[in-house]
């Protein structure tokens, strides 16, 4: 089924409710957050180059009858978490002016619901009932979860995020379980939703964020082959730390200094080399002899890491640690944060080789059309700027930096990042 157009990010007229209704205090205290949890994965700037436009900043206005009443005959996205009454044969919302759970003049009706829309209620009486309504009458782009206890609708509540709220949040970091062809949909992501044992109703075709085009498409590298990826990072090394017994610095130039340095790095890294390849071993759960130190690299199954030195001045530089993993990688997307705590490695610069030579100076007009500035253009090189992002075009190879891959370890965007990595393979 062909898709609509996705809407990149939610649109800014869109709402969100959070309906705690009369007497539902007690029951529902967090629905208000609850709200606002479904709404904050939309406010914070998305790093990854794939969301084109700014996403809409929600408010979360107060649900009364009104309000819910305009948004119903809206075309808009609408999020609404909070308290659901089955009562006379019809599924009903409840505003936080309602006079009562058994006032229907003073509810809002679901029946001819025409925007998209999404349900997170705790409907205590007539679930089922509910459910079966929204399946026939509910809007044809609907996500819904509908919950008996309130147990069951706070359960795994983190602070003031629910079950739903958690997994809404996932898909829109792009979790691949959760795309469509690269696209998340109200379909897909309640089909990730129900695989992680929340069931929920969805159905429709509307794109909700896109996912498919990686930040190289519209450089024009689709047609080139990606034979490996990587990373490097840098510290700040001193010569004296190698070069132990060098004394009179005015008899050796830069050039000479450097090459001493890395002739060196081996006997001076190998303790730390030797502990990474024990600790990337155990890792990746590879057996022993598949996982090799020597010299200034580390030799595993489908991937390397080695060590140059760069002199900055006679007495200082650059030690690069660079890793190299086949393309095959990418399809493990789980062992790359164990591979990088192995190492000790923050992927501050991203690296891509070519399977065949690319000529950087075609780049030029996909790089101007989507406002990077290049700053650099001769035959075999190219280098640019956009915000952050710098980028470096080779023949053989690519590197891109600024995509703040460092957030792969240990916080809360880290999927993001790593689709970010992932979208470019």
């Amino acid at each position: 089924m062909e898709k609509n157009k996705p809407l990149g990010v939610l649109p800014e007229n869109a709402s969100a409710f959070g309906l705690e209704g009369p007497g539902a205090a007690p029951v529902l205290p967090e629905a208000g957050r609850l709200a606002k949890a479904l709404v904050d994965p939309l406010q914070a700037q998305p790093q990854s180059p794939y969301f084109v436009n700014p996403p809409a900043l929600f408010t979360g206005p107060q649900g009364t009858q009104k309000r819910l009443a305009q948004a119903k005959v809206g075309a808009a996205l609408t999020l609404v978490t909070g308290l659901g009454v089955w009562l006379e044969g019809e599924a009903y919302l409840v505003p936080s002016d309602s006079a009562g759970l058994d006032q229907p003049q003073t509810l809002v009706s679901l029946a001819g619901w025409q925007g998209p829309l999404v349900l997170d209620l705790l409907v205590p009486e007539g679930a089922m009932a509910f459910k079966e309504f929204l399946q026939a009458q509910g809007p044809s782009e609907l996500l819904a979860r509908i919950s008996e206890t309130a147990e069951e609708f706070l359960g795994s509540l983190l602070p003031h995020k629910n079950r739903f709220a958690q997994l809404w949040a996932t898909g829109l970091e792009g979790e691949p379980l959760a795309l469509d062809q690269g696209i998340l949909t109200l379909p897909s992501l309640g089909g990730f939703m129900t695989t992680k044992g929340l069931p929920v109703l969805a159905r429709g075709v509307l794109g909700l964020v896109d996912f498919s085009a990686g930040i190289l498409d519209p450089l024009g590298l689709l047609g080139a082959k990606i034979s490996a990826f990587g990373a490097l990072d840098r510290r700040t090394l001193r010569v004296k730390e190698v070069l132990t017994e060098i004394k009179h610095w005015q008899a050796y130039s830069q050039k000479q200094i450097e090459y001493s340095v890395n002739h060196n790095l081996g006997p001076y890294l190998k303790e730390e080399l030797g502990q990474k390849a024990c600790e990337l071993r155990k890792a990746l759960g590879l057996a022993i002899g598949e996982v090799e130190a020597q010299g200034v690299e580390i030799h595993f199954t489908g991937g390397r890491v080695e060590y140059s030195y760069l002199g900055e001045d006679k007495k200082t530089g650059q030690l690069t640690q660079t890793l190299w993993l086949e393309s095959s990688w990418a399809r493990h997307p789980l062992a790359l944060p164990k591979m990088l705590e192995a190492l000790g490695l923050e992927w501050g610069t991203l690296l891509l080789g070519f399977g065949g030579p690319v000529e950087p100076k075609r780049l030029l007009a996909g790089l101007a059309a989507k406002g990077w500035s290049v700053s650099s253009e001769l035959e075999e090189q190219l280098l640019a700027a956009k915000g952050p992002l710098r980028l470096q075009v080779e023949p053989d190879w690519l590197e891109l930096s600024g995509l703040r891959l460092t957030l792969l370890l240990g916080e809360p965007k880290s999927q993001q990042s790593l689709k970010e990595l992932l979208s470019l393979l």
